[in-house]
């Protein structure tokens, strides 16, 4: 069957430019938007696979560089974002709306950000925060709200940095994927899309699997990720007749 198909992304975008009164506005009604938010780029790599891709405004149009960001999602089978689920995965389904575009097909979505939380205590959850924490690189650091208006007057200067501040974010947030793979429970089950004929980790597609000696309460046989060090469990009962007919459960009427 084929591999895998796991995208890490990241989308840059620009702000909207509104006619303001006060610098200390807290609301700015939409008709006082002059120029609305858009994406400016995005950068992308498939987990496994050297080299990052990477689509901008000012070298592809918006047009083909929305387009190729939809390829890209409707063609894997897993999609990873830091703030995915709330930032990047909505700017994209905002902007194929916009073009008129199909949703691209459904897959599973792996937000860093959402794993982060659910499972550590951190200060912080920006990715410029655990990664270091973690010892697995940082942010490139760049001009600030500069480097924005420099991409805006089309810069050259400013556009290399953007470039390459969004793939350093996507190197960034593949290190992480990686480190906190085993405690991901949304993942897509990798290992029914890889077919070996021997038991597969569910969260990476290795086959360097082994048993714990152990099973859960219900009966299933223990596994551990040799790779990835996810823990796994078999998916057919151990238990004999006679112990589940013994295992009696609550009555809840």
């Amino acid at each position: 069957m084929s591999k895998p198909r796991i995208f890490l992304f990241d989308i840059e975008t620009m702000p909207n430019v509104a006619d303001i009164w006060q610098l200390r506005t807290n609301y700015v009604p939409f008709k006082m938007i002059r120029e609305n938010d858009r994406m400016a780029m995005w950068s992308g790599k498939y987990a496994g696979e050297r080299g990052i891709i990477t689509m901008n405004e000012h070298e592809h149009g918006q047009e083909s560089m929305v387009k190729g960001l939809w390829h890209h999602m409707n063609y894997a089978d897993t999609t990873v974002g830091h703030n995915g689920d709330k930032f990047d995965i909505k700017w994209a389904n905002r902007t194929f709306l916009e073009q008129g575009l199909a949703p691209p097909a459904p897959t599973k979505s792996v937000d860093t950000l959402k794993v982060c939380k659910q499972n550590f205590r951190f200060p912080s959850y920006a990715l410029n925060y655990i990664c270091p924490k973690l010892g697995i690189g940082s942010k490139l650091k760049h001009t600030g709200h500069e480097l924005w208006q420099g991409w805006e007057a089309k810069d050259p200067a400013a556009i290399k940095l953007m470039i390459k501040y969004c793939n350093q974010d996507v190197m960034l947030l593949q290190r992480l994927y990686y480190r906190i793979r085993p405690w991901i429970k949304s993942h897509a089950v990798i290992g029914l899309l890889d077919d070996k004929g021997r038991p597969t980790c569910s969260n990476c597609g290795s086959t360097k699997v082994h048993s714990r000696g152990d099973y859960t309460a219900a009966g299933y046989k223990r596994f551990q990720c040799k790779d990835c060090k996810t823990p796994l469990k078999g998916r057919r009962q151990q238990l004999s007749v006679e112990q589940r007919d013994n295992a009696l459960t609550y009555d809840r009427g």
